[in-house]
């Protein structure tokens, strides 16, 4: 009996594991090339757009430009000119910058069709302030090994920074920003950059992220809207972890830039489409596996896909040098 039931155990397993496989022929969900659309405009430079088709998922090719558009450019629902190819850069550019409230609207006409979008560049709001603290943390243990054979096991520290970033929203209906901490250094990271400290933040992040992650990361930057603080001067509290050795390595050139954005909505609808289907998000793991809806990428591109967005920048530097004195 125990041979027999052997076999069986087998036989079921090899069918099992045949019926796990199955011919499936992509071509025939080869859809039809959409035209895309890229453009980001800002009062810091000229407007310039990449125009370009889909691809397959199943292609390892790249995304194929489109040079031999017509791209149009209106400004206040006046046209104003016909962007230019630029092969070296492979892309369009017109030779306007925009200003605050220019509705910009960007028509491409090509053999693989036409698409339009719109938008409108937000006013400019400044850093007003910005303060930082420190404090150590005990860190993770290293252990090391010996030339006895023995192991050797230290404590690290950690730093902690905290910056709080002051700024005036503008009292309109409602506003979009998106705040970003990078080095100015460009070859030096920025540590672990953590946001569950905002309420801003927490308003914003997901139930089920909430759930799983104690943590609000961002290392590209978090979008937050002024739902919580319309019309008001608020403090931004955003936290910096690094490793003391790191730190005290590069103390003398350590400074941060704080680039605080404000966006229009459709920019803010699509960074933040971008955050949540970031493959760090518990949502975008649970898509994977089919436990959770996917998040589509946001786009304003009519007849197409991409995104025609407005936005403006205000930077301001800190130093980091004194904050954790020997």
């Amino acid at each position: 009996m125990k041979k027999r039931f052997v076999n069986i155990s087998l036989l079921v397993v090899v069918i099992g594991l045949h019926a796990c496989y199955y011919d499936l022929d992509l071509e025939k969900y080869r859809p039809a090339p959409t035209v895309v659309l890229n453009a980001v405009a800002s009062p810091d430079t000229l407007i310039m757009a990449r125009v370009c088709l889909t691809t397959f998922f199943a292609d390892s090719s790249i995304f194929k430009d489109i040079e031999d558009a017509e791209v149009k450019l209106y400004v206040n629902k006046a046209y104003r000119e016909q962007l230019k190819w630029e092969k070296a850069g492979g892309i369009y550019v017109s030779s306007i910058t925009p200003q605050a409230s220019d509705e910009i609207k960007l028509e491409v006409n090509s053999s693989y069709g036409n698409v339009w979008a719109e938008d409108i560049v937000p006013y400019k709001v400044n850093i007003e302030k910005i303060e930082t603290a420190g404090r150590k943390i005990k860190g993770p243990e290293s252990i090391y090994a010996n030339p006895d054979g023995s192991y050797t096991i230290e404590d690290s520290e950690l730093y902690v920074i905290t910056y709080s970033i002051t700024f005036k929203d503008n009292p309109a209906d409602t506003n979009y920003y998106c705040i970003r901490i990078e080095d100015d250094n460009p070859l030096l990271p920025v540590g672990t950059v953590d946001y569950s400290d905002e309420p801003v933040f927490i308003e914003q992040n997901s139930t089920i992220n909430s759930l799983f992650s104690g943590t609000i990361e961002g290392q590209g930057g978090r979008t937050f809207s002024d739902k919580l603080f319309n019309g008001k001067t608020y403090t931004l509290m955003i936290t910096e972890t690094v490793n003391s050795t790191f730190y005290d390595y590069y103390a003398d050139i350590l400074n941060r830039k704080i680039l605080l954005y404000s966006l229009s909505k459709s920019y803010y609808n699509y960074l933040t489409s971008l955050l949540n289907i970031d493959e760090n998000s518990i949502e975008y793991y649970l898509s994977e596996y089919g436990l959770y809806e996917p998040v589509k990428t946001f786009s304003n591109i009519q007849g197409g896909a991409g995104i025609l967005a407005t936005s403006q920048v205000d930077i301001k530097t800190v130093d980091l040098k004194e904050l954790f004195p020997e």
